[in-house]
């Protein structure tokens, strides 16, 4: 058995399927438990374990949170773990990483988003509309954190680096990282929840979706003006947009994009919902669509949606990015396009057009996924990993 103090930023319980998928239900499957050092996302008791292992959360804002982890990382004995691991915590990483060099137990780090750079984005973007107080701890913990983790994984300081797509690992590989400490863990599937691609309740009408975040750069008013141009050919469809945006003022233009869209009545817009309702949304779509910024932040990711649409036997039209590119090229699971309303009309039409052809899509991507991003694979590789770099 591997026993692992693993801190992260996520919360508990987290709709991040990497975490409590992969590490909260496969891992125990190949002899890793994970103690959790994070916080709690819901107002109920705070839990006290998870997988039969330890749960150490805290409660309150940002700053309690920053002082728990700071009061756990020197609390806990490193010692009794046979390796730590810090998730997306860069500042604080460093920290942990010489605590765990003196006490001797191997250190990871798993970077699975710029963070960092995420917040010097909205750092810049905010600059005239939050406080000096806010602007200061943005510039500290995007800057620093920036720096701080390119020099923790340049030098090869953790035993090994855990990064979320292939890209990011050429990234820090050129940032000096050895490439033989840096594997790629791309977004996966749990085979349990998609168990059938029959979806006894697709609408009458054809219906594109969406899935996940709506603020600006991701293209939603893109979508809506791709309905909009479907209209004008009489080509009728529905566009669902199952998420939100994270910003106020992004949340605010949102509604204010649909509302003013001549194809209003078209779109349903449902926010936030559970993944229960997100599989009945998924149950009731023709086709999905997947667009993702291509900038330093969002190309080296690797999207849940895409997966997640493909194991439902959706047909997916994405834009060029390397992890959406390679999942559709490798599995014949969609429609590349340009992201301009035409070019997404026209993906959309040529689809709706052949139903042979958008079964098809959706049978190739399915199987696809399944035999290759899904998390039972994934646990096993990651374990193998873990147990190779600790020895």
């Amino acid at each position: 058995m591997t026993r692992i103090l693993f801190f992260h930023p996520d919360g508990h319980p987290t709709f991040r399927p990497d975490v409590a998928i992969l590490f909260g239900k496969y891992m125990t499957d190949n002899g890793v438990f994970c103690d959790v050092v994070s916080h709690a996302t819901g107002q109920s008791a705070v839990p006290t374990e998870w997988q039969n292992s330890a749960l150490y959360l805290a409660r309150g804002g940002k700053l309690s949170r920053l002082l728990f982890t700071i009061q756990k990382l020197v609390s806990l004995r490193f010692r009794d773990y046979d390796a730590v691991l810090v998730r997306d915590m860069p500042i604080i990483a460093w920290l942990i990483f010489i605590k765990a060099l003196f006490a001797r137990t191997p250190f990871l780090y798993w970077r699975s988003f710029p963070i960092a750079l995420m917040d010097l984005t909205i750092l810049k973007k905010s600059w005239g509309d939050i406080s000096w107080l806010r602007r200061a701890w943005l510039a500290l913990k995007g800057g620093g954190g920036a720096l701080l983790e390119r020099m923790l994984i340049a030098n090869s300081f953790p035993a090994h680096t855990f990064v979320q797509s292939k890209a990011m690992a050429l990234e820090v590989q050129g940032w000096g990282a050895n490439p033989r400490n840096v594997t790629a863990v791309p977004m996966c599937i749990d085979p349990e929840r998609f168990p059938s691609s029959i979806r006894n309740i697709e609408s009458t009408i054809p219906r594109v979706i969406y899935v996940g975040a709506c603020d600006r750069p991701r293209g939603v008013d893109v979508m809506i003006s791709m309905l909009e141009e479907l209209a004008r050919r009489n080509i009728h469809i529905e566009l669902a947009i199952v998420g939100d945006a994270q910003e106020p003022a992004d949340r605010e233009w949102l509604r204010e994009t649909i509302k003013r869209s001549p194809a209003s009545e078209k779109i349903i817009f449902t926010g936030w919902v559970s993944t229960s309702e997100v599989s009945r949304h998924l149950d009731m779509a023709s086709i999905a669509i997947c667009l993702t910024p291509v900038d330093s932040i969002f190309s080296v990711g690797s999207p849940t949606k895409l997966v997640e649409y493909m194991a439902s036997g959706l047909p997916v039209i994405v834009n060029e990015h390397p992890d959406q590119t390679d999942l559709i090229s490798s599995s014949g699971g969609g429609i590349i396009s340009n992201l301009s309303p035409i070019d997404l009309a026209n993906s959309v039409e040529s689809i709706i057009s052949d139903n042979i052809a958008r079964s098809a899509m959706g049978g190739a991507g399915r199987s696809y996924v399944l035999q290759n991003r899904n998390y039972v694979m994934m646990s096993k590789s990651v374990a193998e990993v873990i147990r190779h770099a600790i020895v």
